[in-house]
This record gives C-alpha cells, sequence and structure tokens, in this order.
C-alpha cells in the first residue's frame, strides 16, 4: 500500500520544491526593465517626473505571493520572505519581508486592502530598510540608506503596471509652492517680549531609546495633502 502512494507522494513534494521560490526567495522576475520612450509616447498624468529615473514593469500577481508569504512583525517567526526592489540605476537589491500592519484589526478586516502594507530589512545592502505597501493605487516602497532615500512609484496616475525607480533627491523642487496654512490668523503665533523671556532657549532633548512606540491616529485629509 505504501509502494502504491510513493509516487504520488514524489509528486507532492517535487511540486512544493518548484513553488518554493517563488514564495520564499523571490527572483529580478517580478520586475522587467522598459525603455522609458515606449511608455512617454502614450497620453498620461504625470505630476512630477525625476530628473534620473529606471522604469520597469512588474508581475503584480508574481509580487501577490511573496508580499502573501510575509510573516507577521514582532513573532518568533523568522522571515524566508524576500523580495528584491529595482534601483534607480537599473540593479536589484534584496530585502527581507515582514508584513507591518499600520491600520487597527477592525478597520483592517473591514478593508483588507489597507491592510497591505510591510517593512523590510536590506541584504545586500544591511543598512537599507524600506516600508512597502501595495494597494489598489499601485506598488509603492520607500528605501532609507545612507546613499539616499530612493522612491519606487507607479509610473503616472492610474498606472499600476509600469513603475520608476529614482532617487528621492532627483525630484524638481517646486519652486512655485506656497503654503497657506495659518493665513490671516498670523497674530495667534505672534509671542511677545515678556512671553518670549519665558521661553527656553533650546527645547529639552527628548530621546526615545530603544522602545518601540505605537500611536492610534484618526486622520483627515483632502488630496493635496498626500
Amino acid at each position: 500500500m505504501l509502494l502504491n502512494r510513493r509516487p504520488a507522494l514524489l509528486f507532492t513534494l517535487g511540486l512544493l520544491f518548484l513553488l518554493a521560490p517563488s514564495a520564499f526567495a523571490s527572483s529580478s522576475q517580478l520586475w522587467r526593465e522598459v525603455d522609458d520612450t515606449q511608455l512617454s509616447r502614450r497620453p498620461m498624468n504625470r505630476t512630477r517626473v525625476p530628473d534620473s529615473y529606471k522604469t520597469f514593469v512588474i508581475d503584480k500577481a508574481g509580487v501577490d505571493i511573496v508580499l502573501g508569504a510575509a510573516p507577521e512583525e514582532f513573532t518568533e517567526a523568522v522571515s524566508n520572505t524576500i523580495i528584491e526592489l529595482p534601483m534607480p540605476d537599473g540593479s536589484f537589491q534584496r530585502f527581507r519581508l515582514v508584513h507591518s500592519p499600520i491600520v487597527e484589526p477592525g478597520l483592517a478586516a473591514k478593508f483588507p486592502l489597507l491592510n497591505r502594507t510591510f517593512s523590510a530589512q536590506g541584504i545586500d545592502d544591511p543598512t537599507a530598510t524600506a516600508r512597502i505597501d501595495f494597494m489598489p493605487s499601485g506598488f509603492h516602497a520607500m528605501i532609507l540608506s545612507p546613499k539616499g532615500t530612493v522612491m519606487v512609484d507607479p509610473y503616472a496616475t492610474g498606472d499600476t503596471e509600469n513603475y520608476v525607480s529614482f532617487y528621492k533627491r532627483d525630484l524638481p523642487r517646486l519652486d512655485s509652492f506656497e503654503c497657506e496654512v495659518g493665513r490671516g490668523f498670523d497674530s495667534l503665533f505672534t509671542v511677545d517680549a515678556a512671553s518670549a523671556g519665558a521661553i527656553p532657549d533650546s527645547s529639552p532633548d527628548v530621546m526615545s531609546g530603544g522602545t518601540l512606540r505605537t500611536y492610534r491616529l484618526a486622520l483627515a485629509a483632502n488630496w493635496e495633502s498626500c
């Protein structure tokens, strides 16, 4: 009886072996670099175009598999989920993933698509950390390292297939921007001389040490705040 089950067992083990790399050790097959000139010919809404960047096409189904295998953060489970992120020079860097929710459980249960946020630690560059989300609006990643902040964002508004990887410093400056918050209420923020004398010259040092503090925040904002 055992001999009859052996072929089925071997087939199952072989199938798991083939699927394991997709879930636990993603490769750059998730991303394919494309020529930007092919995309720029199409009518798209691009609000701010970096001075230098690389363009990639994403394998959304493959990314779904990789992100779905990420364990929860702050658990005993060791993450073997690895994703490669595209860099502005066309290379790829590996990161170890954990699921890092930023919405409370009740809200996440009601809106599960808001619960697709992740934290990542660099492997090729151990000094790099990343925050990732995969929402209906597309894939987003922010990589922090001593080399600078790298952003991976949709190529254009509403485009969830094509992405750009660029350094944040390469975004054009918004010199014409003027913040009008508080206009007309300047007197409320004026400090007279007597009150100024009571204000210490320097703020006290606020140290948080190695303690992670989690805060609940209710935030309402319009599109201009995004």
